[in-house]
């Protein structure tokens, strides 16, 4: 058994990450790369026959264009709803490899 998924939950904790992100200095990074590698989950594939996850590359500039569509967010349709959410997730993640790779050098909490 899994534990039950709250929206509300990820959304406190995604904002507590991010407010510290903001604390450090991070209010508008520049991430040095616009390319960076994803693995599509193979559940999400109209091939059910594939198992095997598949490296793709993502592009950060497409992606916060998406971001920044007024429309984003707003769709009815729950799977397109899901690939919002996997684009949103996929920009955390470059951040957050970002993060991890310590290139936030010269950046003191505020």
């Amino acid at each position: 058994m899994t534990d039950q998924l709250s929206v509300e939950a990820l959304r406190e904790a995604t904002s507590r990450v991010l407010d510290a992100v903001v604390r450090h200095g991070g209010d508008g990074p520049d991430l040095g790369f616009d390319y960076f590698w994803t693995i599509i989950d193979p559940r999400i594939l109209d091939d059910r026959a594939s198992l095997e996850p598949e490296p793709t590359v993502a592009q950060v500039s497409e992606l916060l264009e998406h971001l920044r569509d007024p429309s984003f967010g707003e769709g009815d349709h729950l799977p397109f709803l899901g690939t919002e959410l996997r684009w949103l997730a996929e920009l955390l993640s470059a951040l957050a490899a970002h993060l991890e790779q310590g290139r936030w050098s010269g950046l003191a909490p505020r």
